[in-house]
């Protein structure tokens, strides 16, 4: 990191000192709610600074202001919604019930945790806990999720511009900050921000660290497993499939199946001898109660829900509830919906998209699939973790050309 990263580093860690103190001593209501939120932006700047390496490509500044009005704007509706109803979504209220007994009681401990809150799915806890016993305020519940998104599209942009071009990163960034399926899931107390900052973390790490750091590759995916299962196992068969067909394609057979097999006997310790066990037999248990036509008839169905629902004609039907806001995406989608079938043409005909693409599709496939099956593909807010691909999919069918994505790679 250059010099002087460090050093604004440094003088806004200091500032965030300053505002915790008096966080802790003088401030309470409204004012507490400001003092939290400034906090919080200079994390968000903190975050910014680090991750802004040269080697990796700068963040505009219009992008970083960009990200810390909407940051704002995002706040003050999790400020309303704290308010006023708490939030519109049912689970929230088992989070808060769940992590008042965490707290009163002062547990930590994973298998108590486990049995408190009837899930193996439970690493949100540990970042609500965390996170009330930092800011001793419920608020901050509402903004350490904005803050995953905020930077989880800021990493995404990273990674796009690698990947294809500046145009391509821009818009979907642009696109994302904009989309209402992020505003409602990711202000409000539900675990959805954590699974998109866990999965687009790891895309992160995979795509500009070696494989010296894979562990923490794999520690990423394990918070991911223990946070949603199915979009644990998505992401760790997609880099699977990534590092065999394109990373490590231009290695010989023999290594490659060296590679293939040390990779899967690493997974079969790991999901024989550890914590993770258990959740291997939970999803062997999901799928053996479905046969294997129900199975290949719920990808289809799976995908239509993930690309379009909630079905957008549902904003005439006069029954308003939050998900009638996230009805104009799924309208946007429909009136846009020949960016996708572009982007379906476009991976069949260009092989070098292809490339690009299967990391992102893989997870939307067993997306589609979980999803297809356990809701007959009806569920929204669990798509939330490959709602970043699924934008990207409609900009790349739109504004992707074969050999464009090498030109302006880097932001000046």
């Amino acid at each position: 990191m250059k010099k002087t990263n460090v050093i604004k580093t440094s003088l806004v860690l200091i500032l965030i000192s300053i505002f915790f103190l008096l966080n802790k001593l003088f401030f309470e209501g409204t004012n507490l709610f400001i003092i939290i939120m400034i906090e919080f932006i200079l994390i968000l700047l903190c975050l910014i600074f680090i991750i802004n390496r040269d080697h990796m490509g700068k963040i505009p500044f219009w992008m970083t202001i960009t990200s810390i009005i909407f940051f704002i704007i995002k706040s003050l509706y999790s400020y309303q919604t704290y308010k006023t109803i708490i939030s519109p979504f049912p689970d929230s209220f088992k989070y808060l019930s769940n992590l008042n007994v965490l707290l009163n009681n002062n547990i930590i401990n994973f298998n108590e945790i486990q049995n408190i809150t009837g899930t193996s799915q439970l690493f949100y806890y540990y970042i609500m806990y965390s996170t009330i016993k930092i800011f001793n305020s419920q608020i901050a519940l509402y903004l350490i999720n904005n803050l995953f998104f905020s930077i989880s599209c800021l990493l995404f942009f990273q990674i796009i511009q690698k990947k294809f071009n500046l145009k391509i990163a821009y818009i979907t960034f642009l696109i994302s900050l904009f989309s209402l399926n992020f505003l409602v899931f990711t202000s409000n107390i539900l675990k959805d921000s954590l699974v998109i900052f866990l999965v687009i973390l790891t895309m992160y790490l995979y795509e500009f660290f070696s494989k010296r750091v894979y562990y923490l590759i794999f520690i990423t995916i394990s918070f991911l497993i223990i946070t949603r299962i199915y979009a644990g196992f998505a992401i760790l068969l997609a880099l699977s499939i990534d590092m065999m067909v394109v990373k490590y394609s231009h290695i010989n057979y023999m290594k490659k199946l060296l590679l293939f097999l040390g990779g899967i006997s690493f997974l079969y310790i790991i999901f024989n001898y550890t914590l993770l066990a258990e959740y291997l037999t939970l999803s062997k248990e999901f799928v053996s109660n479905y046969s294997l036509f129900q199975s290949i008839i719920s990808v289809p169905t799976g995908i239509i829900y993930m690309f379009f629902a909630p079905f957008p004609w549902g904003i005439f039907s006069g029954n308003i509830t939050i998900y009638s806001i996230i009805q104009i995406d799924s309208a946007f989608a429909m009136i846009f919906s020949l960016g996708l079938l572009l982007f379906f043409y476009k991976i069949l005909k260009f092989k070098e998209l292809r490339l690009k693409i299967y990391i992102y599709l893989v997870p939307i496939i067993v997306h589609s699939l979980a999803l297809g099956l356990a809701y007959e593909g009806g569920s929204t807010r669990q798509r939330a973790g490959v709602y970043f691909f699924i934008i990207l999919f409609f900009v790349v069918g739109i504004f992707y050309k074969p050999n464009s994505e090498e030109n302006s790679k880097c932001v000046c």
